[in-house]
């Protein structure tokens, strides 16, 4: 905060303070423009804190107000610096932990798991479930089971009748209640996405339909009554028909805490980390395509259209473009780099005939395409831990301009054999 923005706030401040004790208004809102004016200049500063809330940044403003015995002689920087901190203090002092909790339908899993924040459960009696995440969350048997019950009675009967997945959640209540769905949306895909990329299998068994009710809901369990609650989105797609023993080995949990810190809870990205988070969207709808309403055709245009997002966007020839530029960014175990850019350029075509002439592609069980493309928009995804190792960025320049500079050198390399490739 420069001299000049301080300036700036100290000056609406008094405003604010003026406004207050002439009015006599004990709790200001956004009818009042001096209160909305300091607010709005404040609101930059504090929004990066880890804890943010905006209920609590407006709170604390009106408790530091009523705090007040008079209108103050002068204002200081100092008194601006202490309700800066008063208002830090209180994202602190307000937050605590959330344990969001849903099941993974139709999920295999041999033994429990736990790992960073995550803890996997394998389906047990309902009574030795509880008894689990008693102990997980600390928080007491009997309130976990009442709280529990409800979630069954009044939200997914079946709730507890499957694997089960708990994420730890350091946060403001509100921001976790806003969030929480989404967090088990992503772990979800997550889980996907790693079995997508390392061309792991499940079992036949995992392909059929699950027999409970689907669950839609995110159990927000704390050790304040009040905190508990539920996250609920009428498309959620929570199913998760794999087998998950795989988790089971650091090497992926390292991969999964990556991309949850990466892509679910990182809110400063830069243009080409929101490129990679759009690239990961469309491979999530992809999955929901395929593995839930088996529709092979719209899963085949996002994957191809995720994958053009990230490669080439604003170029021509976007065929050619990923059929030359992929097998050198990622590969495939078993599948030469000619072979991958043949199966690529193959699959363009068929997303070509789908959207320009109504065809519907067919992938045959024994030599199914769409598995790869899948592959290779999952490892792309994991691409986006080595990008900076790729990029021969300048000081200051853009991540964005030095990611688009070295895929048209590596694309410019393949066809004109010109300058350094990787």
């Amino acid at each position: 905060m420069d001299a000049q923005q301080k300036k700036r706030i100290i000056a609406r401040y008094k405003e604010l303070l003026q406004f207050y004790f002439r009015t006599g208004r004990k709790e200001p809102d956004f009818e009042d423009k001096p209160f909305v004016n300091f607010l709005e200049l404040l609101y930059p500063i504090l929004k990066g804190h880890k804890f943010y809330c905006n209920d609590i940044f407006v709170s604390s403003i009106v408790w530091h107000l009523e705090g007040l015995s008079g209108l103050p002689s002068d204002i200081t920087e100092k008194q601006l610096d202490d309700i800066i901190e008063h208002i830090s203090k209180n994202f602190d002092i307000n937050k605590e932990m959330h344990y969001l909790i849903f099941p993974l339908q139709g999920s295999g899993l041999k033994s429990d798991i736990s790992f960073s924040r995550f803890h996997m459960l394998t389906e047990k009696s309902e009574a030795d479930m509880i008894k689990q995440i008693s102990d997980i969350t600390s928080i007491d048997e009997t309130e976990a089971a009442s709280f529990l019950e409800h979630t069954k009675k009044s939200r997914s009967k079946d709730f507890l009748k499957s694997n089960i997945m708990i994420i730890e959640a350091e946060n403001q209540t509100e921001n976790i209640r806003l969030s929480a769905y989404q967090l088990a949306q992503h772990s979800v895909h997550f889980l996907f996405l790693i079995h997508s990329a390392f061309g792991m299998k499940s079992s036949i068994f995992r392909t059929a339909d699950i027999w409970e009710e689907e669950n839609k809901h995110v159990a927000i369990l704390s050790k304040d009554g009040w905190r508990c609650g539920h996250s609920y989105q009428w498309n959620a797609h929570l199913q998760c028909k794999l087998d998950l023993d795989f988790m089971g080995e650091e090497k992926y949990q390292k991969i999964f805490d990556n991309l949850f810190n990466a892509f679910a809870l990182n809110n400063d990205k830069d243009d080409l980390s929101y490129k990679f988070m759009n690239l990961f969207v469309l491979y999530s709808r992809g999955i929901v395509q395929r593995r839930i309403r088996h529709d092979d055709s719209l899963a085949l245009l996002l994957f191809i259209t995720a994958l053009e997002s990230l490669i080439t966007e604003g170029q021509q020839e976007k065929r050619l473009r990923l059929a030359a530029v992929i097998p050198k960014l990622v590969s495939v175990d078993g599948i030469a780099a000619f072979e991958l850019a043949t199966i690529i350029d193959e699959l363009y075509k068929d997303r070509n005939n789908f959207v320009h002439a109504g065809q519907t592609p067919q992938f045959s069980y024994e030599n199914n395409k769409l598995d790869i493309l899948e592959r290779i928009t999952a490892l792309m995804i994991l691409k986006y831990f080595e990008v900076d190792g790729l990029l021969d960025a300048s000081p200051g320049q853009n991540r964005l301009n030095a990611w688009t500079e070295y895929l048209n050198r590596v694309f410019n390399g393949i066809i004109f054999g010109e300058g350094k490739l990787l």
